[in-house]
This record gives C-alpha cells, structure tokens and sequence, in this order.
C-alpha cells in the first residue's frame, strides 16, 4: 500500500510520484498499529473528529475521471507528528464508475475507487503547509529510534489481498532520504489479519548517504489506487520501550521523541527483605535485615518482606538465678533463689546459674550437747556428753 519509485534521483526524490502501474483488482482492509497500542510514538491516527459529519472529503473525488485533490489538516492534540498532514490523491486514468471516495473521518482514512481508476493516494508529514516535501528543518529532526532503543515501523493489516510492493520514505535534516519496499508481498495476499514489522536497516538510500532516522525531518507514505480498491488506514507510529514483567518505568515517555525509561526492579540481597514491594512506576526499596545484638535474642525471624524482631533478654535480679540460659531464638528463664528456713542452713551457696541448696540443721539427742552453734552456712555440731 506504501508506493514511492525505488530510482528517483536524490534532487527529487519524489519527482515520480505521481505515477502508479495497474495492478489486479481486489478488496483490502488495512490497519497501521503500534506493537503496544498505549506505548508509541504516533506519526498519525487518521482521525478527523471535528468536521462536517466527522468527515473531511478530499476535494473533487466524488465522480470520474483524470482528477487531483488535496486536503491539508493540521491539529494540536498530537494526532499527527508535527501537527500537519498533507494528504493527495491522483487519480490518473478514468474509470467507468462514479464510485470514487477519498475521506478522513473517526474511524480513519479510507478509499474506495470505482472499476478501472488508477492513481494514487500520497499522505506526508513534514510540519509544512504546502504540498511540497519539505525535508529542512520539516519535522526539525525526530528521533524515530527513540534515543537508541528502536529500529522499526510496526504495521498491523486487518485483511490483505492485494500482492503489490508497498513503501515507506523517510528523510533526514541533511536530505538523505530512503525508502523501504514490502520485498515479499505475494507472501501477505488474502492475509487476515498479520503484523508487519518495517526495519530501519531495510530502508535503501535514494542517494549516496542513508537516511539518518534519527534526525528525521519527513515521512511519505504512498499507496496506489488500483482499480476497484477499498483500504482503511487506522494508525501509523513507532512503538516505544514497553517495561517487561521485572521491571518499572523512571520515566513517562514525552511524545514526540523521548522514550520510556524502564528499569529492572532492585534484588533483595540474602542479607535484606524487602521494606516496600515494587509497582509500574517506582522500584523495591529494600532494607538491611536488623542482627540481634549479644544481649538480645530473635523474637521473629525475618521473612522476604519483613525484617527480624529482636528483643532484650531478661536480666535476673540479685534475688534470681538463670534456670535456662538464653540462645539466639529464645529468652533467658530466671527463678527465684531457694530461702533456707530457721531450723536449716545453706549447704551450697547459689550462683548466676545455679539455686542455694539448703539443708535442715543437726538435733542434738538428749545424751548429746552442742559444741558449735550452727550458721547460715554451716551446721550445728554437736558433742557426747
């Protein structure tokens, strides 16, 4: 559907455009998409909201016979690159029908030509005023690889029946201009739907320098109306950076020429969980997992999105003893110390980990005396009579 003469001169590239060879006839239905249809660089949805009826007629092709017509839209919504649209159609043999329809609407542009017209429909964007391509400054140098990170037109048809070359022309601020021919397009005939993928490195220079896209400074797209042809454009555009799963946008694209800037998402290291989970548009913040000091012990251990709890291990007062020591996922258990009665004494005296043993004093019998009194510590001795 994209006509343009392979062997223009670089002077004028576009000198021959005016003429189209016959070709067989037959319906086609075309849809330029993006490869993601809210992530692109659009050069022109085809839309035409405002006018009569929502449509926008190109002049004099509603009858037959040898016939030009130009329609010329401009908008500031971002519907088309530039803000400008030049859109022509030739028609260069007469036909024996009246049914010859040239027209912009909502839905997109779409053609309808009668039995036996043959011409052309040339659409460009150069943000001019004129139907005269204008290369410098034109678009004043678009970068159509979006910083990089894009080599390619993506093309969806809604039906193709037609085996024709279709071709794309691009040219560059320094009027380096080159085109693309579809090289297989017998391949595409009763297709419904596919997807067509133009690369830049498949466009060939109409001059002894290849085209810089990205400085581009004009697009042309032409297709021939061959007779009893019916198409509808829908979308032309470049797809941007689309962030794949793993990944979040730092920056918003800003049309025309600044791509989207996705990032993969921070790792958590062994030694980190996860503080705050990633989304669209902001990274995982991670955090160091907390290290239990030697004075503490592990309350909750840490998990991949939750950090461990550490608490202070009890400390046992000068009245306690340690009964179970304390290790890294359990606190120190005390007891209070065993107190010996009065008619006992302290056998074993406590310490940090261990309880006073105590134990019941000496009784004299009746045909014995005390000769040691007994202590805290020690026991009461006694002596025969």
């Amino acid at each position: 559907f994209l006509f343009i003469s392979q062997d223009l001169p670089a002077s004028d590239p576009f000198a021959k455009q005016r003429s189209a060879a016959a070709m067989r006839s037959a319906p086609l239905l075309l849809v330029l998409l993006a490869a993601c249809v809210h992530a692109e660089l659009i050069i022109d949805t085809f839309s035409y909201p405002n006018g009569p009826l929502n449509e926008q007629f190109v002049p004099g092709f509603s009858f037959s016979g040898p016939n030009t017509g130009d329609a010329f839209q401009t908008t500031a919504t971002g519907n088309i690159i530039g803000g400008t649209r030049w859109l022509r159609a030739t028609r260069t043999s007469t036909g024996i029908s009246t049914l010859d329809v040239a027209v912009v609407d909502s839905l997109g542009l779409s053609y309808s030509s009668g039995n036996g017209v043959v011409g052309q429909l040339l659409m460009q964007w150069d943000a001019g005023t004129t139907n005269s391509l204008d290369t410098a400054p034109g678009l004043g140098g678009i970068d159509f690889t979006l910083g990089g990170v894009r080599n390619f037109f993506f093309l969806q048809y809604g039906s193709h029946d037609l085996d024709y070359n279709e071709q794309i022309t691009v040219c560059d601020l320094n009027g380096n201009c080159g085109v693309w021919t579809d090289s297989a397009p017998a391949s595409h005939a009763s297709a419904s739907p596919f997807n067509l993928t133009v690369r830049f490195a498949d466009f060939v220079p109409l001059g002894p320098n290849p085209v810089d896209f990205s400085r581009a400074s004009a697009v042309q797209l032409s297709v021939p109306t061959i007779t009893a042809l019916d198409f509808e454009l829908r979308r032309f555009s470049i797809p941007l950076t689309v962030c794949r799963p793993g990944q979040f946008e730092v920056s918003p694209p800003a049309l025309p020429d600044v791509d989207r800037v996705c990032q993969d998402f921070t790792v958590c290291t062994a030694s980190q969980y996860e503080m705050t989970p990633p989304t669209n548009s902001s990274d995982r913040v991670c955090g160091n997992i907390t290290f239990c000091g030697p004075t503490q012990y592990e309350t909750s251990p840490p998990t991949n999105t939750s950090n461990r709890v550490c608490a202070n291990q009890t400390v046992c007062t000068p009245s306690q003893f340690q009964s179970t020591p304390p290790t890294n996922t359990s606190d120190r258990v005390c007891q209070n110390l065993t107190i010996c009665t009065p008619t006992q004494f302290q056998s074993t005296p406590p310490t940090n980990s261990s309880n006073r043993v105590c134990q019941n004093l000496t009784v004299c019998t009746p045909t014995q005396f005390q000769s040691t009194p007994p202590s805290n510590v020690t026991d009461r001795i006694c002596s025969n009579l």
